[in-house]
C-alpha cells in the first residue's frame, strides 16, 4: 500500500504524530511540570503527620511542632493556589 500523499516515501506512519508532538513539546513539558509539582504537594499532609510522630511526640517539642505546622500550612496554601 503506498504511503499517504502528505508523507515522504521514506517516512513511516508515525511521522505525523512525532511532528505534532515536536510542535507541542513546550506545552507538554509545562503540563508535566505542573502535574509533578501538584503531586509532590499532595504529600504534604502525610509528611507532616510522619514528622510529628517522629520528632514532636517523643520529645514534646512545641517549637518543632510550630515550625513543621507553619511549613505544612504554607505548602498546603501553595497547593491550593495551584489547584
Amino acid at each position: 500500500m503506498p504511503p499517504p500523499p502528505f508523507l515522504h516515501p521514506t517516512q513511516t506512519k508515525r511521522a505525523p504524530f512525532h511532528a505534532a508532538l515536536r510542535r507541542c513539546r513546550g506545552g507538554v513539558l509545562g503540563v508535566a511540570a505542573f502535574s509533578a509539582a501538584a503531586n509532590v504537594l499532595l504529600l504534604v499532609a502525610p509528611g507532616h503527620l510522619l514528622q510529628i510522630s517522629d520528632r514532636v511526640l517523643p520529645n514534646a517539642s512545641h517549637a518543632t511542632l510550630f515550625a513543621l505546622t507553619g511549613v505544612a500550612v504554607f505548602l498546603s496554601s501553595c497547593f491550593g493556589l495551584l489547584d
